[in-house]
């Protein structure tokens, strides 16, 4: 059976290690290793992680199925969000499901999780950044609900990268 866990610092390593996977997985091909390597050293070191997991406007959550961890969801309000946003909205800054688990469902579960936090804490709108180059991503969001709202730049190994913005009413 798959559940949602929402993730504590004592959660750090299954985190990480699911963290670097999907990422890897997603954009390895679209980056030279020295890209790919800055952007994992900066983003998901145990130290970075451990920031983000004790910081008091961001949430993570896991799916777990058989102490399996599947997916994960990365939530921010206020100042933790990643672009600045005028209006009562949380920002899904990461959103990944492992590559062996895609097309069960589970996206759509994280997503739901996103909605649902986002009406408890009285959000209006839910927001994302996604890479223009992603067209599968950017066609799941689109079929939930999210509009393209803008762009902006996304750093990643030193190397600068578009993407959409995109907004769903909540």
């Amino acid at each position: 059976m798959v559940k949602i866990i929402k993730c504590s610092p004592a959660d750090l390593v299954p985190l990480r290690t699911l963290a670097i996977k999907t990422f890897v997985d997603t954009y390895e091909a679209f980056n030279t290793p020295e890209v790919m390597a800055g952007y994992l050293e900066d983003a998901f070191s145990e130290e970075q992680l451990s920031r983000e997991l004790r910081h008091p406007e961001s949430e993570f959550f896991a799916l777990e199925a058989n102490g399996l961890w599947l997916g994960y969801i990365k939530l921010n309000e206020g100042d933790a969000q990643t672009d600045e946003r005028s209006g009562r909205v949380l920002e899904i800054e990461r959103i990944y499901v492992d590559g062996a688990q895609q097309g069960r469902g589970y996206g759509k579960l994280l997503l739901e999780t996103a909605i649902d936090r986002a009406r408890e804490k009285g959000k209006d709108a839910i927001w994302l950044g996604v890479w223009e180059h992603n067209p599968k991503a950017i066609r799941f969001y689109q079929s939930q609900g999210f509009v393209k709202v803008g762009t902006h730049i996304f750093r990643i190994g030193g190397e600068d990268q578009n993407d959409w913005v995109m907004e769903k009413k909540v």
